[in-house]
């Protein structure tokens, strides 16, 4: 293995792989470096995600405002990662016997990272009213990119000399003209497009630097050089580029070698506003971009006007003198200008990025210096201010963010930053230095104040304090006697001083009172000049800003703000822009745009301590721009405009809203038919579940929930779940159509279709029958069970009347024809009538005989009138009464007895009084709940209980009852079992068991 091999090794390891694994990818490649590490961080790419702390979530959203749906884009976004990388994989193993050129590789559409997911379904990417469309976010990969070694540049400056310059031209141009012909669909989609947001992919596929070499999606760039770079290309596509180079003429007088060179330092650092265009490099080779796209060259350049203007650098010595002697003047294109935030504020960094001092130019530097000023001679109609956040950081050695605060005003003035105020501005430049050099030596002062003491980190502690904790100390110990405290520890005494009770020592009262004096003298001075101080500095920096503001001839004003939420190795950029119509911000969150306060704006524009949110880029617009803006709100824009718009690119949106259009059916359709299968596989489990818990059960309240339930236990399992099926179709078909009713050609029937066989959704007639048969008797299964609920719980001596006429009711007008109470409600009554003949002894026992005899005929009376006189508990009453009647006989007033006997002969004759007969009937609330179950939707999913559902009622009737009657309803199984009636001794043993002993009563 060669020394080259070994670095390839090496490069590789340097990144955090193993040799093995290095050795192993540059096999599978044939040596590419770029192919092998590629291929090692797409199948580790979990491992490089948990070492960068890489929180998809919060780089793709604003996680603060959006919890909840970010959470589910985040699992997305993992997703769609995974498989963009394991298709990356794909391609790469599949060439890997295929050397392929640098060129070729830097163009590969494969070494990009694009997620390719939807951040929103369908139906929610739905433009709403007119809101404006946003962006998707197709993905970020600098942080992958940052495990690289960087050493594009390079090979791009070794590619540069061994291309043709003619070859770059045409390549570069090539793309620019597809910039701009995606740009414009992409424009013409964010003003007629009915989604949210569009996907950017295609123009940013397009977008190449300056050597023809595409610019990797997700590939880190600062955000100045983007934006220059960006309408760089977009200028070049439309054909104005060619319209600049009059205006530079004879500017630069230089070599061709010179010239490489200045274009080699450019591209390093592309904070110069010079454009480089490859056709200045070699004349003879120039490419005539503009032939292709229009024969005649445009009267303006729109991109210069608008995006760029002009500005001129000059280039002079200054000798201590103050004489300045002007080297050079050239004009350049205006472009981004980037500010420092260490200077805080818009004015005082613009005027500081307009002013630089070349080092090196000279070689006296002690009595000269070199300066390079820039003016601007073509105001453009909007300004970009590129904020420079990033710095290195000497502890960390990495780049961090200045997060320091960084304000700006809403409106700002470009007069002395104009050329051709430049004598003025020299003057004011002046004073400038002059206001920042006393402001220099005042804060200077201040520090002197705040860091009187100096301490180990080369912080300080202030004056005004330490006079403060003086005055303190010799206000509380003047006030006391020196007091120490003693403690005996191991037979010694140790003495304790505390600093607040060392007390007057020697002092005198006076000499202590004058010391006090002279401190808070001091204090009230020092705080007195250290206020002064700090006023005469906010005043120098409103003079500062005067002298800024002299002229208002030139207003910009705020339109747009780009800010970066985040650190310096990841975050995420959103946008705000200002609608001046509606004094209205409008945040652009990627696909999320909606209204924002003034304030959070600039909370979030301006930065500060602990705030990671902070503006990046600041646009302003001039009068003109402005003017139309007022009267012109960004929903106005889009009104009318589509018939302004070339009719191809409102075709290809229309096509493409069409497409969408058929897409939204298409999802919603879907969607809809998912959540019908869905639900009704949950119900159908729900069923299975409830009828689970009911084995070895006799309870039947599980078939009163609904109907559904009801069909599974008549063991019709194909008929529930054809019925379930059939009210969630109800349920979820946007115009509650049943399954019966669906055409056939319906998109929810044709989406069943493949989850269902066709005889399960259609049924016959014979099945039809059969359901609505069914659906009767569940209604009426339903109506017996309230009155029996009725019944039981009115089977009391108080209310026995109502318990009876609803049983009476019961059997004349919903007789259990098909035995599913198995006679419930007559037994319940036949328990009632035990419970009142065992009570009759009981009545007898306390000593109240009239109420005895009050039992005793409701007994008669409902035993005449509901069981058959084979019944055994109809025998067991006169059994019952008569046993109760020689029991009392002796205790019976004349008139008691009478009333027994007739009692008892009624009994016998089967004869009642009519007043005594109970009619059928049941009460207004019943009536109303039997009515309800007659018009009830039987197709309305019913789950949960309630206090007030039939199921729920039934089944705690049902459980009370049992408790309340457990020792009749043995009783009453008992006389069932035995078939004929139970004599005295039985009798006698039942009542005992109930604490009844009429043997007591003598």
């Amino acid at each position: 293995m060669g020394k080259e091999y070994q670095q390839k090794i090496s490069q590789i390891m340097q990144i955090g792989f193993q040799k093995a694994q290095a050795e192993n990818a540059l096999q599978i490649f044939n040596g590419n470096v770029e192919q092998a590490i590629d291929y090692l961080l797409s199948s580790q790419l979990n491992q490089v995600l948990r070492k960068t702390r890489l929180d998809l979530s919060q780089i793709m959203y604003n996680v603060s405002v959006y919890n909840d749906v970010f959470q589910n884009e985040g699992r997305q976004m993992q997703l769609a990662m995974e498989q963009s990388m394991m298709k990356k994989t794909q391609a790469n193993s599949s060439s890997n016997k295929t050397m392929i050129s640098l060129n070729q590789s830097q163009q590969n559409i494969e070494d990009e990272l694009i997620l390719e997911y939807e951040p929103l379904d369908a139906e929610d990417r739905q433009r709403q009213d007119e809101t404006p469309v946003g962006l998707k976010n197709i993905g970020n990969k600098k942080i992958l990119k940052a495990y690289l070694p960087d050493n594009r540049l390079e090979e791009q400056l070794k590619q540069l000399q061994k291309t043709n310059i003619e070859e770059l031209n045409k390549r570069r141009m090539r793309y620019s003209r597809n910039l701009v012909n995606h740009l414009s669909k992409l424009l013409a989609q964010l003003i007629m497009s009915n989604r949210k947001y569009v996907d950017p992919t295609q123009v940013l596929k397009t977008l190449v630097d300056d050597f023809g070499n595409r610019i990797l999606i997700g590939e880190q760039k600062d955000i100045g050089e983007f934006q220059l770079n960006f309408i760089e290309r977009i200028e070049e596509g439309l054909g104005e580029s060619n319209l600049n180079e009059n205006a530079q003429g004879d500017n630069n007088k230089l070599n061709e070698e010179q010239k490489f060179q200045q274009t080699l330092s450019q591209q390093v650092d592309r904070k110069s506003s010079l454009v480089f265009d490859l056709n200045k490099i070699v004349g003879e080779q120039k490419f005539n971009s503009t032939q292709q796209i229009d024969s005649k060259q445009r009267a303006k350049n729109t991109i210069q006007e608008n995006f760029f203007g002009e500005k001129i650098s000059i280039l002079k010595i200054i000798k201590n003198d103050q004489r300045e002697l002007v080297m050079s003047e050239k004009r350049e294109k205006l472009g981004p200008i980037y500010l420092d935030i260490q200077h805080q504020r818009l004015y005082e960094a613009w005027n500081e990025s307009f002013q630089d001092q070349v080092q090196g130019y000279l070689k006296d530097q002690e009595t000269s210096k070199c300066i390079n000023e820039f003016y601007i001679t073509e105001p453009p109609n909007v300004l970009f201010f590129s904020l420079n956040r990033v710095q290195y950081d000497q502890k960390s050695k990495g780049a961090v963010k200045n997060m320091s605060q960084f304000t700006f005003d809403k409106v700002i003035y470009a007069d002395m930053f104009l050329h051709q105020n430049k004598e003025k501005t020299d003057q004011l430049r002046q004073d400038v230095i002059q206001i920042n050099d006393q402001i220099k030596i005042m804060r200077q002062s201040i520090e002197q104040y705040q860091k009187y003491i100096p301490t180990n980190n080369n912080g300080g502690v202030s004056l005004l304090d330490t006079l403060g904790s003086a005055f303190q100390f010799l206000d509380i110990n003047s006030s006391f006697p020196p007091s120490p405290i003693h403690h005996i520890i191991g037979g010694e005494q140790i003495t304790i001083h505390n600093p607040q009770q060392i007390g007057q020592l020697d002092f005198s009262q006076e000499e202590l009172t004058n010391a006090l004096k002279v401190l808070k003298i001091y204090q009230n001075v020092v705080g007195q000049q250290m206020s002064t101080l700090e006023d005469q500095i906010q005043n120098l920096n409103k003079k500062l800003k005067n002298i800024y503001v002299q002229s208002k001839e030139t207003p910009y004003y705020l339109h747009g703000i780009l800010v970066h939420q985040g650190y310096a190795d990841s975050g995420h950029y959103f946008s705000y822009v200002y609608d001046r119509k509606t004094k209205i911000w409008w945040k652009f969150n990627d696909h999320i745009v909606h209204q924002e306060s003034e304030e959070t704006v600039l909370q979030d524009a301006y930065g500060g301590q602990n705030q990671t949110n902070t503006a990046y880029s600041l646009i302003y617009i001039n009068s003109k721009v402005a003017s139309y803006l007022e009267k012109t709100s960004i929903l106005d824009i889009y009104k009318g405009i589509d018939l302004k718009i070339d009719p191809s690119l409102k075709k290809f949106v229309q096509d493409i809203n069409h497409k969408f259009i058929k897409e939204v059916s298409t999802f919603k359709a879907e969607k809809i038919v998912k959540s019908i299968v869905d639900t009704q596989k949950a119900r159908v489990n729900f069923i299975n579940n409830q009828l689970s818990q009911q084995k070895g059960s006799s309870l039947i309240q599980h078939n009163l929930i609904n109907f559904p339930i009801f069909l599974k236990c008549e063991e019709l399992s194909t008929f529930s779940r054809w019925f379930i099926l059939n009210s969630c179709v109800r349920e979820y078909h946007p115009a509650q159509l049943s399954l019966v009713d669906l055409p056939v050609d319906d998109f929810v029937y044709q989406g069943l279709r493949k989850m269902f066989a066709n005889t399960f959704l259609q049924l016959s007639d014979k099945e039809a029958n059969t359901l609505k048969l069914k659906m009767k008797q569940f209604r009426k299964y339903k109506q017996q069970c309230a009155i029996i609920c009725d019944i039981m719980m009115n089977l009391n001596q108080q209310k026995y009347q109502i318990a009876l006429g609803c049983l009476s009711y019961l059997n004349k007008e919903l007789p259990d024809t098909l035995q599913k109470f198995n006679n419930l409600p007559q037994d319940s009554n036949k328990v009632f009538i035990l419970q009142c003949l065992i009570q009759v002894n009981a009545e007898y026992v306390k000593g109240d005989i009239n109420s005895a005899l009050i039992l005793a005929n409701i007994a008669v009376v409902d035993g005449l009138q509901f069981l058959e006189s084979s019944d055994p508990h109809f025998k067991q009453i006169l059994v019952c009464l008569e046993r109760s009647y020689k029991a009392m006989k002796k205790k019976f007033s004349k008139e008691q007895e009478k009333k027994f006997s007739e009692i008892i002969k009624k009994l016998k004759k089967s004869k009642i009084e009519v007043e005594e007969k109970v009619n059928p009937q049941i009460t207004d609330e019943l009536k109303i709940e039997i009515n309800d179950i007659e018009d009830e939707d039987l197709e309305k999913w019913k789950e949960n209980w309630d206090p007030d559902h039939i199921a729920f009622r039934y089944f705690n009737v049902l459980q009370e009852y049992r408790i309340r009657q457990e020792a009749y309803i043995k009783l009453h199984l008992q006389l069932t079992e035995k078939k004929s009636t139970l004599n005295d001794e039985e009798l006698y043993k039942v009542e005992t068991n109930l604490s009844i002993d009429i043997k007591s009563i003598k």
